[in-house]
């Protein structure tokens, strides 16, 4: 089944490519979109094909695949259609020189990281699954964390001199969030939804101006009630209603996120004034442009295509590698070492909005952007190489979680796993490195504190 999927995934991809490579330009640029969505059902088809297990489902190449082509389709469609607030973006649409070896290699890109999440050693076998025997921590402990998080989301932590910028808060806040919501896996349902619930609402209450973190959540959510549920993905009725509903509410809460952070200009400063807003926002006259900006549309395809686009043309020069190197450099201030690499999104945004730049703005670029601009196509190959290792230490978390070898490095993992979507997105390797490195010690603190090194025995048949 693991060949069939893939022969089928490559077939899609060698069709594909040969149609938009015989199609005019204005067909790729109106009718693009339409790849990118069929790519991510082909692949849905392919990936049944050989389990049903949502352990698949949630792994980081799938995830990242779900993620960036649904944000380049509908990134296309609302370009070409001029469904944006400015002409910033659909400007630099229309200028860029050979859109459909641009599609072609963002379809190929998908194509080899789902290729590196079908390991067999892993899916050729289905796991079964056990509650963990850990104890649930007490009453106190959950109200102390809880707390912790609250007071979080109203200071600032300035880590500036590891890398990057801004604050750090939500390091600590994701941190405390999962050990919270692995160590109440053996409470009953009703318990956990009860403290999923208060979970999300302190994350959305204390994090509205990013929506980021609250994703980071319902991932870390999702995964551990799938994993030892033994989730599979399947159609009935209870299933669709649970979809929707979770869809519905991540919806709701990003609504109401946006309208707290000025969208409508409804004049509202928190979440809980914005709920009574929503109808009203929804039926606004531009609700469509806002909808875009609300779910980064324009710009995740737009800073992707854009540098590719500057590569190609000479505009920048391969970058060889230096991005993905930069944090090595870390420690060393840009003062002590002046040729320190620099991120790809400081090259990227003072280029194509420099004025943005030099006021601290940032454009982040996707990681297919990224191996691009170092790489050429040969970027491609680098995707293999990443998403093999990223999808090789995933599996492993779900075996160690599951024979409930919880050591230090289980939540080093998971950590990872639950903010790859930055990583994915553009952060750039540095960033995303240094968030865990600020997260480390508390993760570490936790883990010698609450958790024992007992083993027992997992049947995988």
């Amino acid at each position: 089944m693991i060949f069939q999927a893939k022969l089928i995934s490559w077939l899609f991809f060698i069709a594909s490519a040969l149609a938009i490579s015989l199609s005019t330009d204005e067909f790729v640029r109106s009718q693009g979109y339409i790849f990118y969505f069929l790519q991510i059902a082909v692949l849905l088809f392919c990936s049944l094909r050989v389990t049903r297990s949502a352990i698949l489902y949630l792994s980081p190449s799938f995830l990242s695949i779900l993620y960036l082509g649904l944000s380049f389709g509908f990134g296309q469609y609302v370009l070409y259609h001029e469904i944006t607030f400015g002409t910033l973006y659909t400007s630099m649409f229309q200028k860029i020189t050979d859109l459909p070896l641009i599609t072609i290699f963002l379809l190929l890109c998908s194509q080899l990281i789902y290729y590196s999440s079908l390991q067999k050693r892993f899916l050729v076998n289905e796991f079964q699954f056990e509650k963990p025997t850990n104890p649930a921590p007490s009453s106190v402990t959950i109200v102390l964390i809880l707390l912790a998080i609250v007071f979080l989301s109203f200071v600032e932590i300035d880590l500036s001199f590891l890398g990057g910028a801004g604050n750090f808060n939500y390091a600590f806040q994701l941190a405390l969030a999962v050990f919270l919501v692995f160590s109440v896996q053996g409470m009953t349902k009703l318990k956990r939804i009860m403290l999923y619930v208060i979970l999300i609402t302190t994350f959305a209450v204390g994090s509205f101006q990013s929506k980021r973190e609250i994703l980071y959540v319902f991932i870390l959510i999702g995964f551990f009630e799938a994993l030892y549920a033994n989730f599979k993905i399947s159609l009935n009725i209870k299933k669709a209603l649970l979809g929707i509903s979770s869809l519905g509410l991540i919806f709701m809460i990003f609504m109401v996120s946006s309208i707290s952070r000025g969208y409508g200009g409804f004049g509202v400063e928190n979440p809980i004034d914005a709920i009574e807003y929503v109808d009203d926002y929804l039926a606004s006259e531009t609700i469509q442009k806002s909808l875009t900006n609300n779910f980064e549309l324009a710009t995740v395809y737009g800073n992707t295509i854009n540098p590719i686009d500057y590569a190609l043309t000479g505009q920048l020069e391969y970058g060889m590698g230096s991005t993905f190197t930069k944090f090595l450099f870390i420690p060393i201030p840009r003062s002590v070492y002046p040729d320190k690499p620099k991120s790809m999104i400081d090259i990227y945004t003072s280029k194509f909005y420099p004025s943005f730049r030099d006021k601290g703005g940032s454009l982040p670029v996707t990681i297919y952007g990224e191996v691009f601009y170092n790489f050429w196509f040969i970027g491609a190959i680098l995707l293999v190489i990443l998403f093999y290792w990223f999808n090789k230490l995933y599996y492993l978390m779900v075996e160690n979680l599951l024979d409930e070898k919880i050591t230090f490095r289980t939540f080093i993992t998971i950590y990872l796993y639950i903010t790859f979507i930055q990583f994915v997105r553009g952060s750039g390797l540095d960033l995303w490195l240094v968030y865990l490195l600020v997260a480390t010690p508390l993760l570490y603190i936790l883990k010698i504190n609450f958790f024992n090194k007992k083993k027992k025995n997992v049947v995988i048949n």
